[in-house]
């Protein structure tokens, strides 16, 4: 089993820095908030950053929300700014109790199937910052044996479909699905 440890997000902007940092706890973890305050760009971030975004669809374009990607508020309903680059960043730990850090960038990057990994955990302190291991998702053969141990890409793991339901208030004052 995968447990995510922690999740920072960041988007830039010419005047701003933006975003979050969450730690997630065992065994279970809610995340709850007001609308429009970033509860699915926090579960589009997971997927993203472990290279699953395809499991959103076919289409190879980055899932992320426009926060993350083209504009920002400061304040609900003030002035947009333009973002001009964003990440993600996560903490995961396996159930050898190894952890590792990733980070992919979201916009501002020449390389969008590019995740950087390291092991430790950089973002809560847990180790010191180890070897740099960069990894290229969606390209054919970038899940290869390195003579260790077989390497299972992670899509693989995952049904192709959204991770959860989606619900939501109709105009008509009923729920649908």
């Amino acid at each position: 089993m995968l447990h995510v440890r922690q999740l920072r997000l960041r988007a830039f902007t010419s005047e701003s820095v933006f975003g979050c940092d969450i730690r997630f706890d065992k065994p279970v973890n809610i995340i709850r908030a007001d609308n429009t305050s970033g509860k699915s760009t926090c579960l589009q971030a997971v997927i993203y950053a472990l290279g699953l975004e395809r499991s959103f669809g076919p289409k190879i374009g980055i899932p992320m929300t426009f926060a993350m990607q083209e504009r920002i508020q400061r304040v609900k309903d003030g002035e947009y700014e333009n973002v001009v680059k964003s990440f993600v960043e996560m903490e995961i730990q396996n159930e050898s109790g190894e952890i590792v850090t990733i980070h992919r960038d979201i916009k501002g990057s020449a390389q969008p199937k590019l995740v950087q990994t390291w092991p430790g955990g950089l973002l809560t302190g847990a180790g010191e910052k180890g070897q740099q291991r960069d990894f290229f998702v969606h390209d054919a053969g970038a899940a290869q044996n390195d003579g260790k141990r077989p390497i299972t890409p992670l899509r693989s793991c995952f049904p192709a479909s959204r991770a959860g339901v989606r619900r939501s208030w109709r105009s008509d004052g009923r729920r649908s699905w």
